[in-house]
């Protein structure tokens, strides 16, 4: 029997042929913007580093470079691979009852693979993931979009992208400082694809790094892992884009606000679509996943977006239990007053006078909470703060800190009548709050309460909790996961 027919497979960089047991890649000669393959050297060079970087994720599999010769003399060097079941890809198993278990088996691969990288040194790690490098790859990212794609994606998307990719950047230095100060950049995979992982029983395989470009396959961990989380979301398969950041958070020791993963999806996203914009000039048909992807990625960077949430009123109005729901609901980080009145010992029973609500004391309160909010803030978590907000003036300083971090304000104050507030305190068990506040400090702090205009007022009145239903696109983020137990 003649052995089967090979098949030729052409990208953009590269030929494949396709044979029954290997698959063999011949680099195109030319020069891109990104590399330079002109020149015979200059392909086996490209040769042998995509043999090495990929041999870290598939050893049995990238088999070495070989030569086509020409009557006895090298003329082309070719990588060789062990041809991989197509049937087999990741992508064809996504509608599979078994896509769960080979999504928690790539999460652990890409996991074991991200901890054995060393970090990059810090040089190298600020031209690629500091707030100023990142900046500049947004730019020239949202720029290419808007020429390439020109008719493929409305202008009013690609000026939401630009303008909600500057605001989440210009507010979260401090983030990503910690990420290359923490280690979080080094030479990872840099394209993750679902077509490009097989999940055979021994294990996946993940091939096809990026390895022309160390500044494009350098970056930070978390950015690496959302490019599969989003192919996974355009694939139409977004739950188990949340599991595997989910499985990816348990089994690395890696840590995140959600809103650096929303940012790095949003980011590969928009990657995706201009090189669809790209491809669409020599293949008609590609043009269509450039406005969903254009969507995927202002989706994600709305759910970035950076939240500092006053949540106000009279002790006993219900401003704990409303500030407590939405942190659940929408995995953001609640700071309370009582707790850090707690902290910084102005309790009752941690002070010789009896007033731990005298105005110096709340000063110290208000600006201790500020403080904190404005940290976490800038790292990319958004807040709930509970207090009373009685006075213009602490409002005012919340209000120029989110200005400060580029952050959203939402202002809320619970109204409920002050009989029912003093009620509702007086009828406390002992020990189940850590508010001190009495039926006095009620009337105290209502006789101090500046206006508050800016606020949406709450009615909190009736015997049921509080109830505010945040907008959809706020909803708990799909892949937001506690810390494991003492993590």
């Amino acid at each position: 029997m003649p052995p089967p027919a090979a098949a030729l497979v052409e990208t953009h960089i590269s030929w494949v042929l396709l044979t029954e047991d290997h698959a063999i890649k011949v680099l195109k000669p030319l020069r891109t913007d990104v590399l330079d393959h002109r020149s015979l050297d200059a392909r086996r060079h490209a040769c042998e580093l995509e043999v090495d970087l990929n041999r870290r994720l598939a050893p049995d599999v990238y088999e070495g470079v070989g030569e086509i010769c020409l009557d006895g003399e090298s003329i082309e060097p070719v990588i060789v691979m062990r041809r991989m079941p197509s049937a087999r890809r990741l992508s064809a198993l996504l509608g599979e009852p078994e896509a769960p278990t080979q999504v928690r088996a790539v999460a652990r691969t890409i996991a074991s693979f991200h901890a054995r990288l060393e970090p990059l040194p810090r040089s190298a790690a600020e031209r690629v993931a500091s707030q100023g490098a990142l900046r500049r790859r947004w730019e020239v990212d949202v720029a290419g979009l808007r020429q390439i794609g020109a008719g493929l994606v409305d202008t009013e998307v690609v000026d939401e992208i630009s303008d909600r990719a500057a605001t989440y950047l210009s507010g979260r230095a401090p983030l990503l400082e910690e990420r290359i100060r923490s280690g979080m950049v080094r030479d990872v995979h840099g394209d993750l694809l679902a077509d490009d992982i097989f999940c055979l029983d021994d294990g996946p395989r993940v091939l096809d790094c990026l390895a022309f470009s160390p500044t494009l396959r350098h970056g930070d961990v978390l950015s690496d892992v959302a490019f599969l989380a989003m192919d996974l979301e355009r694939l139409g398969s977004e739950h188990l884009a949340h599991q595997l950041l989910g499985d990816y958070w348990e089994l690395s020791n890696e840590r995140h606000p959600a809103s650096l993963a929303h940012f790095y999806i949003a980011h590969r996203a928009l990657v995706r679509a201009k090189v669809g914009a790209l491809r669409s000039q020599q293949d008609p048909a590609a043009a269509d996943a450039v406005g969903p992807l254009s969507s995927l990625a202002l989706d994600h960077l709305r759910r970035a977006e950076i939240h500092l949430t006053l949540v106000g009123g009279a002790p006993g109005s219900g401003k704990s239990t409303l500030a407590d729901t939405l942190a659940d609901q929408l995995g953001w980080v609640v700071l309370s007053s009582d707790a850090v009145r707690r902290d910084l010992g102005l309790r009752s029973v941690d002070l010789e006078a009896t007033d731990a609500y005298r105005p110096e004391s709340t000063s110290a309160v208000y600006d201790e909470l500020v403080h904190r909010a404005s940290e976490l803030i800038s790292r990319g978590d958004s807040v709930v703060v509970d207090a009373t907000w009685t006075s213009e003036e602490e409002r005012r300083k919340a209000r120029a800190a989110a200005s400060a971090a580029h952050t959203h304000l939402i202002e809320l104050r619970c109204d409920a009548p002050m009989d029912v507030c003093r009620d509702r305190v007086a009828r406390r068990a002992p020990g189940a709050s850590l508010s001190e506040a009495s039926p006095d400090v009620v009337d105290l702090l209502a006789e101090r309460a500046d206006p508050w205009h800016e606020a949406i007022t709450i009615d909190t009145s009736g015997d049921g909790a509080p109830h505010v239903a945040p907008p959809s696109r706020l909803a708990r983020p799909w892949f937001a996961q506690p810390p494991p137990e003492g993590g």
